[in-house]
């Protein structure tokens, strides 16, 4: 797992595609939402709290899914 300890998840892209962002907390609700159509995309997750999070990106075609802990 990533941790996150500034509030700020960023993440990049290889391709040029849109891409679909969601955050989920451990018990599969969903927390944030965001649609990605640059390289780098900065997320300001310090509004959630301490805990487990998982971050999905998909672009139609295919779904990855990581695993981040949000620290303080």
């Amino acid at each position: 797992p990533n941790p996150v300890e500034d509030g700020i998840l960023n993440l990049k892209q290889a391709g040029n595609s849109t891409f679909d962002i969601t955050i989920y907390n451990i018990y599969g609700q969903q927390v944030l939402s965001r649609k990605m159509s640059r390289k780098l995309l900065v997320l300001d997750v310090s509004a959630l709290l301490p805990d487990v999070y998982f971050v999905k990106v998909s672009n139609g075609e295919k779904v990855i899914i990581r695993k981040f802990i949000k620290n303080k």
